[in-house]
């Protein structure tokens, strides 16, 4: 891979990812519970649309350890597929965290600058919350209480028959829009550029999917063994 040379763009992210990592996980998503189910926050798994969600659904008392979650409470845990994830997370973080480098994207003179931006994130996998694993949010919780929802497009109609059958009421809540970015061009243009770079450079996409290794294995856990809910369980 090509490299401009005596040109440091990449310290930005190493040096933020070191000032912003400590502070977000002192702020790691806490559990939401009505005292019959709690629902365990992963961030990038719509996280906020099903925080305002189940806030909207009286889930207003929070958890900040497992232990805390009682023996006989159910425990939503909505999981996401791992590469989707975290190519959205890394979207989300050059747009929050490092603007200066998601302008770089889109634009075909900055190719060589914007695939080294890409293999640096690679190389670190986590770069903050957003792209953390999601078994990392799920640890100390039993797999046994768990009810496990698949992020796609029946992810609200899941949830609702669910809750309807677990509250015995009606659900009239709607979810919140969880996809926000496809009308936003710049997340967009880096979404597809992470795609372009990982269906180029093979052996870059295999070092980051062992590095998401732990997800692909509790998914597969799950389809073998509980299942996702589908409103027919």
């Amino acid at each position: 891979m090509n490299r401009i040379i005596g040109v440091n763009y990449l310290s930005c992210i190493t040096d933020q990812r070191e000032v912003v990592r400590p502070y977000l996980y002192s702020k790691m998503p806490s559990f939401q519970t009505n005292g019959i189910l709690t629902y365990a926050r992963i961030y990038k798994n719509a996280h906020q649309s099903l925080k305002t969600f189940f806030h909207a659904l009286n889930f207003n008392t929070e958890y900040i350890h497992p232990k805390q979650i009682k023996s006989n409470e159910k425990i939503i845990v909505v999981l996401r597929d791992p590469l989707e994830r975290w190519i959205s997370g890394l979207t989300q973080y050059f747009i929050e965290r490092v603007p200066n480098l998601a302008m770089q994207f889109g634009n075909d003179e900055n190719l060589n600058i914007t695939q080294d931006i890409i293999k640096l994130c690679i190389d670190n996998s986590v770069m903050d919350l957003h792209t953390e694993t999601q078994v990392s949010f799920l640890h100390g919780i039993k797999f046994d209480q768990c009810v496990f929802f698949k992020l796609d497009e029946n992810i609200e109609i899941n949830l609702c028959n669910f809750l309807q059958g677990a509250l015995r009421q009606n659900i009239d809540i709607k979810l919140p829009s969880i996809n926000q970015s496809k009308n936003n061009n710049k997340k967009i243009e880096i979404q597809q550029s992470i795609n372009k770079f990982l269906s180029n450079n093979k052996n870059e996409k295999n070092n980051l999917l062992k590095a998401l290794d732990r997800d692909y294995k509790l998914l597969e856990d799950v389809e073998k063994t509980k299942g996702f809910f589908s409103g027919t369980n």
